[in-house]
């Protein structure tokens, strides 16, 4: 399947602000005592970058909501904020998954979040 031009830049834009401020994450600001545009060590990882999720991109499909209101979240699993609800029989596109939660990218309105796989179906 084939991504709208919308989606497709929409998609295109958040894999380059995550690349983006990766980047700037592992660079520490410039400290005491060094001198300006030296070379900086990368930062370890703390506890918080090693509990983030792995996100599994396969391919684009669409597919429909089968319950009649769901919760769209930040991330894949229930501890993660409420961005926004989704109606039975409204169409979404997967896009990547984690464990039993797929990232959506809604058709109507180009939001993105995650919901648990068994609440959608995928569109025949």
């Amino acid at each position: 399947m084939l991504l709208k031009p919308r989606q497709a830049a929409l998609l295109v834009t958040v894999a380059v602000c995550a690349a983006l401020w990766m980047g700037c994450a592992s660079t520490p600001p410039e400290g005491k005592g060094q001198k300006k545009g030296e070379a900086q060590p990368p930062l370890k990882p703390t506890a918080a970058d090693t509990a983030a999720f792995e996100e599994k991109v396969e391919y684009a499909y669409p597919a429909v909501v089968v319950n009649r209101k769901i919760n769209l979240r930040s991330g894949p699993g229930t501890p993660y904020a409420v961005v926004g609800t989704l109606s039975g029989g409204q169409t979404v596109t997967v896009v990547a998954s984690s464990g039993e939660w797929v990232k959506v990218l809604v058709d109507r309105d180009d939001r993105m979040g995650w919901v648990h796989k068994s609440l959608i179906r995928r569109k025949k």
